[in-house]
């Protein structure tokens, strides 16, 4: 429900039913998935200190889950820690060797896409 408000423009009550979602069901395997997805809609919504926190607790549900870590890696270029976000993407590349710039773009939008462009060599 939470998702579907979200992408419907409604973004905070959906942050807030995926927040309360997440809260009743602590052991849901798909934690890492929900997680990074509620940090694309704070980051949509230019909250990117919250963002970064669920990038993070994402990747911490799931290692293994690449998306977090590029999600970490736009949220820490949008603050300006370039340094920081050339090593999330790193790490995003270390779990999935195929990701491609068109992934990014397709998962975290047009914008994004740009700035992960733009640190991709120096994350090689």
């Amino acid at each position: 429900m939470g998702a579907a408000l979200a992408m419907n423009r409604e973004l905070d009550a959906g942050i807030e039913r995926m927040r309360y979602g997440m809260k009743i069901s602590p052991r849901d395997r798909r934690l890492g998935l929900w997680g990074w997805l509620l940090g694309r809609f704070l980051l949509r919504a230019d909250r990117v200190d919250e963002a970064l926190v669920e990038a993070r607790l994402s990747c911490r549900a799931d290692p293994r889950f690449h998306l977090p870590h590029v999600l970490q890696a736009a949220s820490l270029d949008r603050l300006g820690a370039s340094t920081e976000a050339v090593a999330a993407l790193s790490a995003a590349r270390q779990r999935r060797s195929q990701l491609s710039l068109d992934e990014v773009t397709l998962t975290h939008g047009r914008r994004i896409g740009e700035r992960i462009a733009l640190l991709w060599d120096r994350a090689g």
